[in-house]
């Protein structure tokens, strides 16, 4: 065999060799990145949830609800609308409650993808760099980098590499290490700064003792390919989980008190997440009208008595003012006080 072909052949191996390596190195640097990032999107996936869990219940709490649902039942114009509320308002509060759920559960889903976000990040600064230094193969092999060779070429380069992300700017000849330093005319370079969270403790955590980088150029083309193939993965293995989204709607439910006011059938509205052992029932937003239980009042006209159905809300009534309940006539304080150990009659501020 000529020596050409010999050395054609020999260059040939090498070259595969080299390639074989860098693209192991950056299947490791991928690994160890993918686990970091995945784990670290798991803790603060956790913390977020716990901090929505806690933000949910209290803007979201039962008088919020209540709040948005008057609101709406203020600008309603459907009559039917409004008198199922009356009468069915636990559907009414569940399905407001249920809106806002689903709302934080895409705010939850938003930031599970966050992680898919650092990659991608990380992928653009590859791929910049690999456009600056793409062709230049044989001046980026780790033993011709320096002015002197330190003890081990592979992983200087390593931790230079490292260097330029958690401080994202150029490495050069004029950059003092305490080993070693960089031909001139050699410049590492970042397009720009991480900004995703995940990324900058990855690069500030030493979690790669083992790499090595022989060949700088291949090891970034290496890692550009497979960035490529994990980005289409990685969003399996960090996506919110049906347990996280069941276990989010568990701790901020809508747990409403059952009991109606036996005047007006008006809910309670105390809020069970907060005082689920309350004795004294009450409707703080106001009681609605006796009318929606049947209650009647009497008046008289030209000498007889007629039962007519009561408009007025509970606590608007005078103490002297009679009305019939359960077939029985009596006074609103007299009522009051059969019920005081279990409701709240208080007057409406004027």
């Amino acid at each position: 065999m000529k020596k050409a072909n010999q050395y054609s052949i020999f260059m040939g191996f090498l070259d595969t060799n080299h390639r074989k390596n860098s693209e192991s190195h950056a299947r490791h640097f991928l690994e160890k990145y993918v686990e970091f990032i995945t784990t670290f999107s798991k803790h603060e996936k956790g913390l977020f949830i716990s901090r929505k869990s806690e933000e949910f219940l209290r803007i979201t709490t039962r008088d919020k609800v209540q709040e948005l649902i008057d609101a709406d039942m203020g600008s309603c114009t459907s009559q039917e609308t409004a008198y199922q509320y009356l009468v069915n308002p636990e559907s009414f509060l569940e399905r407001r409650h249920k809106t806002l759920i689903e709302d934080s559960v895409k705010e939850l889903n938003t930031f599970a993808s966050s992680s898919v976000v650092c990659l991608k990040e990380l992928h653009v600064r590859i791929i910049k760099i690999l456009e600056d230094i793409r062709g230049d193969e044989e001046k980026w092999f780790s033993d011709q980098l320096f002015e002197e060779n330190p003890p081990y070429p592979k992983k200087a380069v390593k931790d230079i590499f490292l260097q330029l992300f958690q401080k994202g700017v150029q490495i050069n000849s004029g950059t003092s290490f305490p080993d070693y330093k960089l031909k001139k005319g050699i410049t590492f370079k970042l397009s720009a700064k991480l900004t995703e969270l995940g990324n900058i403790e990855f690069f500030r955590t030493n979690t790669l003792p083992n790499l090595e980088i022989l060949n700088y150029s291949l090891f970034i083309s290496s890692l550009n390919d497979v960035i490529e193939e994990e980005i289409t993965e990685l969003p399996k293995k960090v996506a919110l989980l049906d347990s996280d989204k069941e276990n989010f709607r568990e701790q901020v439910k809508l747990i409403l008190c059952p009991r109606k006011c036996d005047c007006c059938k008006r809910l309670c509205d105390v809020d069970m997440k907060i005082d689920s052992l309350h004795k004294i029932h009450r409707c703080k937003y106001g009681h609605q009208m006796r009318a929606v239980n049947g209650i009647r009042v009497e008046k008289r006209e030209k000498g007889t008595i007629q039962l007519y159905a009561s408009v007025r809300r509970c606590e608007d009534i005078e103490d002297t003012s009679p009305f019939e309940f359960n077939t029985e006539m009596m006074t609103w304080k007299v009522f009051c006080d059969r019920k005081k150990a279990e409701w709240s009659f208080e007057k409406t501020a004027a």
